[in-house]
This record gives C-alpha cells, structure tokens and sequence, in this order.
C-alpha cells in the first residue's frame, strides 16, 4: 500500500517534493524502499542531490546502508552527482569503502565520472578507509580501479598499506 500512497502524494497539486531537512527520497533510501524509490525519482522537480543536516546525499545514505539496489536506481537518476561529499568530506565510495559494502563499491566504480581518489577532510580515500578495516574485498575491487592512486596518503602522510600493515590486516596488505 505505500507505493499507492507515495504515488497520490507525488500526484498532489503544490506538493514539495524536496521537503524537510531529510527528503521523502532520503527516507525511503534509509529504509531501502525500492519502489518508493523509483516513484520518487520520477516525481516532477525531485532534487537527487538534496542533502540532509549531516550534509549526506541519497547517494551517500543508500552507500552507507548498503543498498545496491537504490545505488542502481541513484546511478541512473539525472544529474546524480556521484562525488557529492558530506560534511566531512565523505562520498559515497568512501563511505561504501569504509562499510565493506562490496557489491556498493563495485557499483560505484563503475559509475560514470567517478573520483576513485577522492578523500575526506582528514585525507582519507576509499582505498585508505578498506585497508584501515581490513576490508581486503574492498581493497581488491579498489585496486582493479581505474585510475587508482594506491600511494595516496592523508593528512597524517600514510597510506593504505601503512594502515593495513600497523592493524595487521594480512589479507589486506596482500
């Protein structure tokens, strides 16, 4: 029933929707509401790149939780803006990295005009973040990357394989 709901809202005259500091699209992206999800991205005036109060994207939120079906979705919406950051710098990459969220990375990749290399504010790239968790999944689908910067180093000049080898992710350093 809440797809028909959602669907008579979006359809409602002078209906906002962009409202809130977290969208409906936010919302529905949280809890993995697939449908609700494509209704949504096909409503007139939707904004994909609206950001909540932490300053995190759709994007950013599906990466996080997980969700490689909305990722998907996200990916094929206009004007997605795949290397939106939040507040402290993270994209969404850098967020499914950290998360060992595999099946997001690889999505994400893939996706047209993204920045494997970017970092966070304290320098942390994808690749920083999966070798500091011992991510080792993560790390390989990073490294088969194009364009990937495996001697990247944050703000305190280390890099992937220094964190790995200090946490003792063997896999990882492998």
């Amino acid at each position: 029933g809440h797809t028909e709901v959602v669907s008579l809202l979006v359809a409602a005259d002078e209906i906002d929707v962009n409202a809130g500091s977290a969208t409906a699209l936010m919302w529905a992206v949280h809890e993995g509401h697939t449908q609700v999800v494509t209704l949504l991205l096909a409503a007139d005036g939707i904004d994909v790149n609206a950001v909540d109060a932490s300053g995190k994207t759709a994007l950013i939120c599906a990466a996080h939780r997980g969700r490689a079906e909305v990722v998907t979705l996200l990916l094929g919406a206009d004007g997605i803006d795949v290397n939106a950051a939040d507040a402290s710098g993270g994209t969404a990459l850098i967020c499914a990295a950290d998360k060992g969220r595999a099946e997001v990375v690889t999505l994400l990749v893939a996706a047209a005009g993204i920045d494997a290399n970017a970092a966070d504010v304290s320098g942390y790239t994808a690749l920083i973040c999966a070798a500091h968790r011992g991510r080792a999944e993560v790390v390989t689908l990073l490294l088969a990357a194009d364009g990937i910067d495996v001697n990247a180093e944050d703000s305190r000049r280390k890099t992937a394989l220094q964190y790995a080898s200090a946490k003792g992710h063997a896999a990882a350093v492998e």
